[in-house]
């Protein structure tokens, strides 16, 4: 799933379906007149570059497909709009006496480009994704999902949403908030770095394209999102597949999503397939 504030999705534990190391899948089959690609994403890297043969597969394509559509000029109010709690309520407000300094200290020291009065508004998964940048070894932090967007742009390729983003915030908001605020909480009280070190495990297995240590790293994973897999992951790629089938059907195109959405039986490449699709990997250079 993309998050516009950074990376959120992990501790999804997966029936094993074995998979070649690549992020990056070719469609083809099933009376598709052309070849069209899947690829998982990361939505918070050091990395800023597109690997050639990704760059040559979206040069091949007529139109990409992200999880929402990122060049929707009115995301960014609609977004701001779903950042805050609702009723005037503050994170604060669920947190008992023993835990606010804690946070308060956690929240000041790592987010320090807002005022805390704005801040402690926040809903709780948006500031856990907001901190994820503070995990990774670089000023500027990136989205793979904004550098194909901005070659696309370049391209002038026409932009997709398989979903929007009051999709996406429904989910979250679906999670309530108390536990939203403990999983915070702990993260918080994460004196031993376990959250940093996992995340360190997972973009390892990314940048190597390697499925099944990714795989392997979100199951260690045993945080809140773990309970709600299905409303995160299940259920999006079963919403996702008439839309990336009506894609490919009318043109080559090039779909891009977090690369947690490509694997398990439930995963987008089991479902194509199901489907009569062949999905073959485009291996690493």
């Amino acid at each position: 799933m993309y998050n516009p504030f950074g990376f959120f999705l992990s501790a999804i534990t997966f029936k094993a379906l074995e998979l070649e190391s690549s992020l990056l899948w070719k469609i083809s089959g099933n009376g598709l007149s052309s070849h069209s690609y899947l690829f998982g994403t990361l939505h918070a890297t050091c990395n800023t570059k597109l690997k050639p043969r990704v760059l040559d597969a979206l040069n091949k394509t007529k139109q990409l497909a992200l999880e929402i559509d990122l060049s929707d000029t009115s995301m960014q109010v609609k977004m701001m709009q779903m950042m805050y709690i609702k009723d005037g309520k503050a994170v604060m407000d669920f947190v008992n006496e023993e835990d606010k300094q804690v946070l308060y200290s956690f929240l000041s020291e790592n987010i320090k480009t807002i005022n805390y009065e704005m801040l402690k508004r926040l809903k709780p998964f948006i500031l856990q994704s907001m901190l994820v940048p503070t995990m990774l070894d670089c000023s500027l932090p990136q989205a793979y999902d904004m550098l194909l967007l901005h070659q696309a742009q370049l391209k002038k390729l026409p932009i997709i949403g398989l979903e929007t983003i009051e999709d996406q915030m429904a989910i979250f908001d679906a999670i309530p908030i108390e536990e939203q605020i403990t999983d915070l909480i702990k993260m918080a009280k994460d004196t031993n770095k376990l959250y940093e070190r996992q995340f360190d495990e997972l973009v390892k297995a990314y940048e190597d394209e390697n499925l099944k240590e990714l795989e392997k790293s979100f199951a260690k994973d045993k945080s809140l999102m773990s309970n709600y897999n299905f409303e995160i992951l299940d259920n999006r790629n079963e919403n996702w597949i008439p839309i990336i089938e009506k894609m490919c059907q009318d043109k080559p195109s090039f779909i891009g999503f977090g690369a947690l959405h490509l694997i398990g039986e439930k995963g987008v490449i089991q479902l194509l397939r199901t489907k009569g699709y062949s999905v073959e990997a485009v291996m690493p250079e």
